[in-house]
């Protein structure tokens, strides 16, 4: 036998005898029992396994977190009237930590080979819910008692504390009386003198069958087993120092009752722990998060010991957490604080999983005497920057889908009118740095408007905090600055007028909303080649008239608004209602220039040109860089008749055709920029044609600002692949703005946020709206 041979035989021999446990820390076997298949398992999804447990990943939320429970064995003989009945003997129960449900698992076989034929989904929580039971919450563990009935350990919502939903629960069997479900709250719960009166109130105590009003509330204020008061609502005045365990019994008519505690304190007043980052403060993995702690102690005062405050921070999956880091504040500039060190590979906890990071901050008082110390805390969320859909902590009416393409493998739709999701908490502060989150990126697909509403802490008000708009199928990313940031924790709620599906939302510090650059009245133009269908309805008299009654002060004509008139009569036309031609698109051909040049002189225009370029056109490189000779000679001839300069108009070809000139590829657009003379030519960019060719156009400004001289801005809402030329239903402006572009953050979508479409109107609309943009607004336009 070979070397290899061997090592085989060996290799299968391990397999056959189980893995080795090579542990320092083992103290049992060294050789463990052989690994076996798993009767049961499960993914995220339907058909991530067999259809039969595809219920394991329908009863509930997301995440995975099964908890082994026991086999029930129905015993016959055994005398007890709240026993499980034969019904579910040989049952195996299995409890979802995460996903708040028990199951119980039909086997062909009660053994290690037998397979589940079936998935019951035991006691449903929304059966519970209509029954006044408490519901499944975070289940750990659980056993059938000598009794016959299912004792339960439930964790409770909450992490690394003393959740006050914590419990243990007895399941019965057996009787249509159900036992009432006793609550308490108490005010104060501490204090630190006596006499302390104490008002309790057990009206949140619930019963299936019985209102509260047939219930018998029986109080033990001093813990020695007898009761010292009845009813729903009671006042108490503890007389001594010390520490109080007060309970109240709930009993129903049927004799079944319920126990609740409440732990009051005289003499000693709990610490209040304040943190200085805002619950639900925004992150990123792998982030450092300073935190400063405050801790006020009616007793001890307010300059705790900074290495007495204990912190635990975790990684937050669905409804449990897993602990990270533990440790204690330290003195600091600021007071006790610490710094969490979030670890980057956290997202490798599970790939689209809602993961989050959890903090506890304890700190024990002093004792009074022989009155305990008391431990107060405070809990804090952190939320990652990009909140997928599906991560909502609460929703009315959605639904979510599956889908490869989005962002996490899923997002939300049915998100009609009336329908929304929110988040909780969550604050617009970014925990880092401190800097308020104050621009908002949604990504969504459909056509609508989604809508975000801000409800700070502890209010019943919402109040708007922004919007965003799409127009097509396929995902999109919007960004919308917010012009002011709420402070503090609160819910962000998620609504839509309906026909938006929406994938995530993404929070970030950028720089704030952009103060619009107010362009003087005097150097914004209509654009006349839009105003077609109203200028064919009711005259090109009456438009002018309408145009200067809304504010212009200058029009853009283009040569068909010529026809008819020479260029004395244009011109006393326009000046008749107060209006400037700065510029038109006319006849740019070398041979009738002269012609031109006097036309568009007697009309009083600086710059000159036309809804395109000279001959011969961009339709080789040769003519390129034809057309760019040309622009110079025309260019030169438009100076020397004492005018500003020529100028190309684009549309999307110029962008989309490419060719490589002096080593580099670029597209004709960019050779005619390099090509021409900036003493005699300049440039009118089309903004919605140079988006649509996909240029970013705040990209474009910033680096060819200085040979840009006009911008022409429309919503040109009719744009597609097959469109030679924009729709007439588009509103045009231009701007005569000779500067250097000013660098920008640059958007997320360039095609949309460097000009604000105008108000859309039906065709046979009469009166356009006037068109604004951050570089375009008419100063003091009245409204059409």
């Amino acid at each position: 036998m070979g070397l290899r041979d061997r090592d085989a035989r060996r290799a299968v021999l391990r397999l056959r005898r189980g893995p080795e446990n090579n542990s320092t820390w083992n103290t049992g076997l060294d050789q463990v029992p052989p690994v076996t298949a798993p009767q049961v398992y499960y993914g995220d999804n339907p058909g991530d396994q067999p259809e039969v447990l595809d219920p394991l990943v329908e009863l509930g939320g997301g995440g995975q977190a099964p908890m082994g429970g026991p086999t029930y064995r129905f015993d016959e003989s055994l005398e007890s009237d709240v026993k499980f009945p034969e019904y579910w003997d040989g049952h195996p129960f299995m409890a979802e930590f995460s996903q708040d449900y028990v199951v119980a698992f039909t086997m062909d076989e009660l053994s290690s080979d037998g397979e589940v034929t079936a998935v019951e989904d035991f006691l449903p929580n929304s059966h519970l819910e209509t029954v006044n039971q408490p519901i499944w919450d975070n289940v750990m563990d659980m056993e059938f008692g000598p009794d016959g009935a299912l004792y339960v350990l439930e964790y409770g919502d909450g992490f690394f504390r003393q959740n006050p939903d914590a419990g243990l629960y007895k399941v019965t069997y057996g009787s249509d009386d159900t036992t009432p479900r006793a609550a308490i709250s108490a005010d104060p719960i501490s204090g630190s003198t006596a006499p302390l009166e104490v008002t309790f109130d057990a009206s949140a105590t619930t019963d299936a069958e019985t209102p509260n009003a047939e219930l018998t509330f029986d109080w033990d204020f001093d813990g020695d087993g007898e009761y010292d008061a009845q009813g729903e609502t009671v006042t108490h005045t503890f007389t001594d120092l010390g520490q109080y365990n007060v309970q109240l019994r709930v009993t129903d008519a049927g004799g079944n009752f319920g126990l609740a505690i409440q732990r009051i304190t005289v003499g000693n007043t709990a610490p209040e722990i304040t943190l200085s980052q805002p619950d639900g403060a925004i992150f990123n993995w792998g982030d450092a998060v300073p935190y400063t702690v405050t801790v006020n102690d009616a007793e001890d005062g307010d300059q705790p010991t900074c290495r007495n405050i204990q912190y635990t921070f975790g990684l937050g999956h669905n409804t449990h957490a897993h602990p990270e880091v533990t440790g204690r504040a330290a003195d600091t500039e600021a007071g006790c604080g610490f710094t969490i060190q979030t670890s980057p590979d956290a997202v490798e906890h599970g790939e689209g999983e809602k993961i989050f990071g959890t903090l506890v901050v304890r700190y024990t008082d002093q004792a009074q005497g022989d009155v305990p110390a008391i431990t107060g805390e405070a809990t804090h969320i952190l939320k990652p920057e990009v909140q997928q859909a599906e991560w909502y902590d609460a929703a009315e009416g959605v639904e979510v889908v599956d889908d490869e393409a989005a962002g996490a493998g899923g997002y939300v739709t049915s998100l009609d009118e009336g329908d929304s999701f929110s988040y909780s908490p969550i604050a617009l502060h970014h925990a880092p740095t401190g800097e308020a989150i104050n621009e908002i990126t949604l990504r969504g697909s459909g056509e609508g408007t989604v809508s975000l509403g801000w409800t700070a802490e502890g209010s019943d008000t919402s109040e708007a905090l922004a919007e965003f708009e799409f127009t097509g199928e396929g995902w999109q990313d919007v960004t919308q600055a917010l012009s002011s940031v709420p402070e503090g924790s609160g819910s962000i709620t998620v609504t839509s007028t309906g026909g938006v599906d929406v994938d995530q939302l993404s929070f970030a510090v950028g720089e704030g909303p952009v103060e619009p650059v107010t362009v003087p009245v005097d150097q914004v133009s209509i654009g006349m080649f839009s105003l077609i269908p109203w200028v064919n309805e009711v005259g090109l008299e009456a438009v002018l008239e309408r145009l200067s009654e809304i504010g212009f002060e200058n029009i853009e004509p283009f040569g068909s608004n010529f026809n008819g008139y020479t260029a004395e009569e244009f011109r006393a036309l326009a000046d008749s209602y107060g209006l400037s031609v700065k510029s038109s698109h006319y006849n740019v051909n070398e041979d009738t220039f002269d012609e031109t040049l006097d036309y568009v002189t007697t009309l009083g225009q600086e710059y000159v040109g036309s809804g395109g370029f000279p001959a011969p056109g961009i339709g080789t490189y040769e003519n390129t860089l034809a057309t760019a000779e040309a622009m110079n000679r025309l260019g030169e001839r438009t100076v020397e008749a004492g005018l500003e300069k020529f100028f190309g108009h684009n549309h999307d070809g110029e962008f989309r055709t490419m060719y490589e000139h002096e080593g580099e590829t670029l597209s004709a657009w960019e050779i005619l920029v390099r090509e021409t003379n900036p003493e005699y030519v300049t440039f009118q960019v089309d903004v919605a044609w140079a988006a649509h060719a996909g240029v970013d156009v705040v990209e474009l400004l910033e680096e060819y600002g200085d040979r840009i001289e006009l911008l022409h801005i429309k919503d040109a809402v009719n744009l597609t692949p097959a469109v030679v030329r924009p729709s007439p239903t588009s509103v045009r402006a231009t701007c005569r703005c000779r500067t250097s572009w000013p660098p920008r953050r640059r958007p997320a979508s360039s095609s949309t946020s460097w000009s604000t479409t105008s108000p859309r109107r039906a065709r046979s609309s009469p009166r356009p709206a006037s068109s604004t943009s951050p570089v375009s607004r008419p100063a003091s336009p009245r409204s059409p």
